[in-house]
């Protein structure tokens, strides 16, 4: 059987190599007890927080709901 990865959510990166893989996974959020929240920063538009049980992240979006980009 193959792996499952439909309870995951991967962060991932473009790497800089021109050889081997594109991306890197920097973290993984089990998809069971995640939460997506409105961030509390300030300074950063577009923002928004994920969590896990042992992980957060906070991304910021590329473009705005009404189709602005940064």
């Amino acid at each position: 059987t193959s792996p499952q990865f439909n309870d995951r959510l991967l962060y991932c990166v473009p790497k800089l190599r021109l050889i081997g893989q594109k991306y890197s996974v920097r973290a993984r959020i089990d998809v069971e007890g995640m939460e997506l929240k409105h961030s509390s920063s300030p300074n950063l538009t577009r923002t928004f927080l994920v969590s896990g049980k042992q992980r957060s992240l906070e991304l910021q979006a590329r473009y705005d709901p009404d189709g602005d980009r940064m």
